[in-house]
């Protein structure tokens, strides 16, 4: 009988710690969640932003999108590069990595779901 009112202890403490490390664990995954979206959130360019300047890491050639630093971007069918009016399969092929650019931004593509800001205009700063 002691026996057994001593594995009934040990279960009993044994659930009460297991539901405490699950409540504690719990918490810190919802805490980091919701940290991360802020710092998503806080790093993403604005709806409001006109201009953006940064430096281009890809160009992909067959769905026009742009990222400069770390953030994807959609070419207008026709924008002004270089204060020229270019369509945008001409300046895809004419941007490279590396180049440092400013941009005028248009409003939101829904690209597939995913909303990414238009530019209307790039200027290459450093050719």
């Amino acid at each position: 009988m002691m026996t057994r009112s001593f594995s009934h202890a040990l279960n009993r403490q044994f659930i009460t710690a297991l539901l405490l490390f699950t409540a504690v664990l719990s918490g810190l995954l919802v805490a980091g969640k919701s940290h991360s979206e802020e710092f998503v959130d806080g790093t993403a360019v604005s709806e409001n932003d006109e201009f953006y300047q940064g430096t281009v890491n890809f160009a992909h050639q067959d769905s026009f999108k742009l990222i400069v630093d770390d953030h994807s971007f959609i070419l207008s069918p026709v924008l002004r590069f270089n204060s020229s009016s270019w369509s945008r399969e001409q300046v895809i092929q004419r941007l490279k990595e590396g180049d440092l650019v400013k941009m005028e931004l248009g409003g939101i593509a829904d690209d597939d779901g995913s909303f990414t800001r238009t530019i209307r205009s790039i200027t290459v700063i450093n050719p």
